[in-house]
C-alpha cells in the first residue's frame, strides 16, 4: 500500500482577497510579500503608490508632498481615486491591498463600490508603540532599488526583533554598493505623529471590520520576518475554513 509522501498547500479554490492592516513600521509590506510569493497575488502597497507620484513629480505628487512630510493622512478623495483605479485592473482577482482602508469613510466607500462581503480576510498586525518608534525610525532604505532594511535590534518584552541589513559590500537586492538613507517620514518627530494620526483616525478600521463575520485574523509579529512562516500558516487555516484554500496529497 502506498504511503503518503508529502502535502502540498496552497491550491486555492479561489484566489483571496486580502488586506493587511497596522500601524506605520508593524511589517505591512514585509508580511504583504511573504503573501504574495505564497499565494502568487499581485501585492499593492498604497503608501508606495503616494511615494512614485511624490517621486514622479506628478500633479497628484505635489498634493501628497505635504501631508506625507508631516504624518498626516492624505485626504479620503485621493486614496479612494488611487485604490479605484488600481482596483480596476485586478478587482477579478485575488491581491493583496497594504495600508488601505486609513479611515472609516475610506472603508465603507469600499464596500459600498465593491460590496461588504467582498473581502475575505483582514490581517491586522499589531506592536506596541515604543516598538514602532523603533521599528519606524531603524528603517532604512537602499537608494538604488528601494530595498528596505532595518538598522534596529529591538527587544521589547516578549518581542526580539534583530536588526536587518544588508551585507557588508552589497545590497541583498540589487547587488549594489549599500547606498542606505532615511525616508523623510522615518525622521522621529514625524513618526510620533504618524502614529498619534493612526490612533485617532486609523485604528477605528479594526473595529469596523471586526463587526463582520469571520473576516479579521489578528497577529503579532514577535520576531519580524522570522514570523512571517508562522503567520502563514495561520493564514493558510484561516482560508481553509473559507473554503478557499485546499491541500493535495500527493501519493508515492
Amino acid at each position: 500500500m502506498s504511503n503518503i509522501a508529502k502535502i502540498v498547500p496552497r491550491v486555492l479554490t479561489r484566489a483571496p482577497r486580502v488586506l493587511i492592516f497596522g500601524a506605520p513600521g508593524t511589517g505591512k509590506g514585509t508580511y504583504s510579500k511573504g503573501l504574495e510569493r505564497a499565494y502568487g497575488l499581485e501585492s499593492v502597497s498604497i503608501g508606495d503608490l503616494v511615494r512614485a507620484e511624490i517621486r514622479n513629480e506628478t500633479q497628484l505628487g505635489d498634493v501628497f508632498k505635504g501631508y506625507s512630510f508631516s504624518g498626516e493622512l492624505v485626504p479620503d478623495a485621493f486614496i479612494l481615486d488611487l485604490v479605484f483605479k488600481k482596483m480596476d485592473k485586478m478587482k477579478d482577482n485575488g491581491f493583496i491591498l497594504d495600508g488601505f482602508p486609513r479611515s472609516i469613510p475610506q472603508a465603507q466607500k469600499f464596500d459600498e463600490m465593491y460590496g461588504e462581503n467582498y473581502i475575505d480576510m483582514v490581517f491586522a498586525l499589531n506592536l506596541p508603540k515604543e516598538v514602532l518608534i523603533q521599528t519606524n525610525t531603524g528603517r532604512r532604505v537602499c537608494k538604488d532599488c528601494g530595498k528596505s532594511y532595518n538598522v534596529a535590534d529591538i527587544h521589547y518584552e516578549d518581542i526580539d526583533m534583530p536588526a536587518f541589513l544588508p551585507q557588508p559590500d552589497h545590497c541583498n537586492k540589487c547587488e549594489g554598493q549599500p547606498n542606505l538613507f532615511t525616508r523623510d517620514d522615518d525622521k522621529e518627530e514625524i513618526v510620533r505623529n504618524r502614529l498619534d494620526v493612526y490612533e485617532r483616525e486609523t485604528s477605528a478600521v479594526y473595529g469596523y471590520f471586526s463587526k463582520k463575520d469571520d473576516v479579521v485574523v489578528s497577529f503579532i509579529p514577535r520576531q519580524g520576518q522570522k514570523d512571517v512562516p508562522k503567520a502563514l500558516d495561520i493564514i493558510d487555516e484561516k482560508l481553509k475554513n473559507k473554503g478557499l484554500l485546499v491541500e493535495w496529497l500527493i501519493i508515492n
